[in-house]
């Protein structure tokens, strides 16, 4: 494997974290939908690269198509691949937004939660009565079906990985599956860094 290769995953990981965090502190969907992008591009590009940094080796060869089999099998690798060549080569949508919302009331009694669309058709919820409180929405992205239609494909929101249970289809419960993965990924293709040029 080359050592360069692995750097350049390496960087492509940090681009992961970098847009996670960016995704977690964001309030705007369309940004939200933009950094969610950023995280499966950047992913993808980790295979990209050592894929060319593993043709210096048979057992670097060996290896990298074992982890391109185990993205195909792997129900929450697959989809991430899939979502990003849909995002890539598609136009259809890959995420849809929701919004939890949070409380605080006065009186119980005499609370009303009214749910509206502001003008750029984000959810607008409020209170409509109440002595006193306050509401505030909190947007999430929601990982829907991906289409790759230049082969008909679909894949539906991963449900497991590794064998395990993934708690919902939200980026949040996603992307740190991805991210504790990729590491794994790569400090076994550092292993396999040779002394080759």
């Amino acid at each position: 494997m080359k050592k360069i290769a692995v750097d350049q995953a390496h960087q492509r990981l940090q681009t992961m974290r970098k847009a996670y965090a960016e995704y977690q502190n964001l309030e705007n969907i369309a940004d939200m939908k933009e950094s969610w992008i950023k995280f499966l591009t950047a992913m993808s590009t980790v295979y990209s690269k050592l894929e060319q940094g593993c043709k210096v080796s048979e057992k670097s060869k060996n290896w990298f198509h074992k982890q391109k089999g185990i993205r195909r099998t792997d129900n929450l690798l697959n989809y991430l691949h899939r979502a990003r060549n849909s995002s890539e080569h598609g136009i259809e949508e890959i995420s849809l937004a929701g919004y939890s919302v949070e409380a605080t009331v006065g009186d119980a009694e005499n609370f009303e939660i009214g749910i509206g669309f502001s003008n750029d058709g984000r959810l607008f919820p409020h209170v409509k009565s109440a002595v006193s409180g306050s509401i505030k929405s909190f947007p999430f992205l929601h990982l829907i079906r991906v289409n790759d239609s230049r082969f008909g494909d679909f894949c539906d929101p991963a449900s497991k990985h590794k064998d395990q249970k993934i708690d919902g289809t939200k980026v949040e419960c996603i992307a740190p599956l991805a991210i504790i993965y990729i590491e794994s990924m790569i400090d076994e293709a550092h292993s396999l860094i040779s002394l080759e040029p």
